[in-house]
């Protein structure tokens, strides 16, 4: 689990930015950010693995009465879709992936091992307090592959838009 570990930065509208610890730990209690209750449903605590994560978004949103944005910053995507590393590598590589037909292509286990070097260089939500509204309230992701991004090489990223 170490080699996933991955620092990123959490950007904000009011300027500040939120270095987060690249840690997790497994039992305990879980590590909520700070004023963030565990999300319940009919008053017990969902399971950690409970088709959780769009029912843990939900209770975190209500409890915080409203939508906040999560831009960022390097690190590991808040992804809505499908994982955005294989597309990357696949569409990069002339691979079209907007039908099933393309996911059959056989060179698509081939190119499955270069998914890893690709980085999510900044991830931009639908942001209502600046006018942003990215499909039906989804996020813009910029990847780079890391050896391009060592370079300065930024015409190399890719964008990609996800939304519910």
């Amino acid at each position: 689990m170490l080699e996933l570990r991955e620092p990123s930065v959490r950007l904000r509208r009011d300027g500040a930015v939120e270095p987060t610890d690249p840690q997790s730990r497994l039992g305990g209690q879980a590590l909520l950010p700070l004023g963030v209750q565990w999300p319940r449903r009919q008053g017990r605590p969902l399971s950690f693995i409970e088709p959780g994560v769009r029912a843990y978004q939900e209770a975190e949103s209500e409890a915080r009465n409203d939508f906040e944005a999560f831009h960022r910053m390097f690190g590991w995507p808040d992804v809505i879709q499908n994982p955005i590393r294989l597309w990357c590598q696949l569409v990069s590589n002339g691979v079209a992936v907007d039908t099933a037909e393309g996911w059959r292509d056989p060179r698509v286990e081939g190119l499955r091992r270069g998914a890893s070097e690709w980085r999510l260089l900044l991830q931009i939500d639908t942001d209502e307090d600046v006018g942003w509204m990215w499909g039906d309230s989804g996020r813009v992701y910029y990847w780079i592959r890391e050896q391009d991004l060592r370079a300065g090489r930024f015409e190399k990223v890719w964008s990609v838009l996800q939304s519910y």
